[in-house]
């Protein structure tokens, strides 16, 4: 983990400042809200998305190929947006939801980017891309 996170900080400021907002709309939000079952569902996920990342980044690296963990929200999100739309939810709640799925779905947009460059064949990350790496 302690490589994992080095590699993070060698990052651009724009990559860690959105590695923060993943941080916290899918963790630390979430541990705030655990009164509801979106925030209970959202941290889990995120803790699987976590320990996979580390797992990828011990065989590979920091590479475009980490994007691979992020796939595990697309069924998360298909689910919170069927399913929280009729609940009723104070405006914190409300604010926190629709700022996860947004920040979850321009995510998932650049991983798809990365995914198809790891792919094609293009092995070096991008968005993000360690400094001295």
């Amino acid at each position: 983990m302690k490589a994992f996170l080095k590699d993070i900080w060698k990052t651009s400021l724009l990559h860690r400042f959105w590695c923060f907002l993943i941080l916290l709309y899918n963790f630390i939000w979430p541990i705030l809200l655990l009164n509801l079952w979106q925030a209970k569902l959202v941290a889990s996920v995120f803790v699987l998305v976590f320990v996979s990342q580390l797992i990828i980044h011990k065989k590979y690296g920091y590479k475009r190929i980490m994007a691979m963990a992020h796939m595990f929200w697309l069924p998360m999100m298909v689910y919170l947006l069927r399913n929280t739309i009729t609940i009723e939810m104070s405006p914190l709640e409300i604010a926190w939801v629709y700022g996860m799925i947004i920040v979850n779905i321009v995510s998932l947009i650049l991983d798809f980017k990365e995914l198809k460059l790891w792919f094609s064949g293009d092995k070096d990350s991008s968005f993000g891309r360690p400094k001295n790496a």
